[in-house]
């Protein structure tokens, strides 16, 4: 008997689906995706016009970086409006996309293959100090000197072969302490520190 007072005490659930069926407010049985924390995100300025510009924007360091994209909103009065400015947002969307990755890929290496990385640094730098020559009318004394020289210390450090792939932070760190040992070519003394710094 008082067995089955101790059953009558629970109760069986009406159907069992119910007992696994998700509550009312919770975001699987609404249907709603819980919102997941962005790098960067798309925001909107409201113009003049009626229009709106579209930004995105990126917490970095403590503070807020802003990228205008010079996409813009319409309002939407037509349908002709609405399939425009649905248009703006994929595009948008893109760039997001596009940031988002650029930031993942530096947050863990990776570095981002670009035509340039392959170029010889000190032929670059040859061909930039040529043109700041001729823009200075040719003389002799101009900061083409100073990055001919630049040029030729690369070129002692690491070789003429130099592409900027190869330059990164540790790279820099160690021409630094190079620069303090290394000599100046004209006269045989060591280099001074606004020329190791500059």
């Amino acid at each position: 008997m008082q067995m089955k007072k101790r059953l009558d005490g629970l109760q069986e659930p009406q159907n069992l689906k119910e007992e696994f069926r998700p509550k009312r407010n919770s975001s699987v049985a609404s249907g709603n995706i819980p919102k997941v924390k962005e790098p960067v995100r798309i925001r909107l300025k409201k113009l003049v016009g009626g229009n709106k510009s579209i930004y995105l924007a990126r917490f970095s360091g403590g503070r807020y970086e802003y990228e205008f994209l010079r996409l813009y909103l319409k309002p939407e009065r037509t349908t002709a409006d609405r399939d425009a400015n649905a248009e703006t947002m994929r595009l948008a969307n893109a760039v997001k996309a596009q940031r988002i990755v650029e930031l993942q890929n530096t947050a863990h290496g990776f570095s981002l293959c670009t035509g340039r990385s392959k170029v010889s640094v000190v032929e670059y730098i040859r061909d930039f100090a040529e043109k700041k020559r001729q823009k200075a009318g040719g003389g002799k004394r101009t900061t083409a000197a100073n990055y001919l020289a630049l040029a030729r210390q690369i070129e002692d450090y690491s070789g003429p072969k130099t592409v900027f792939r190869q330059i990164d932070k540790r790279y820099c760190e160690s021409f630094i302490e190079f620069l303090r040992s290394a000599r100046n070519r004209n006269n045989g003394k060591s280099l001074k520190e606004n020329t190791q710094f500059g």
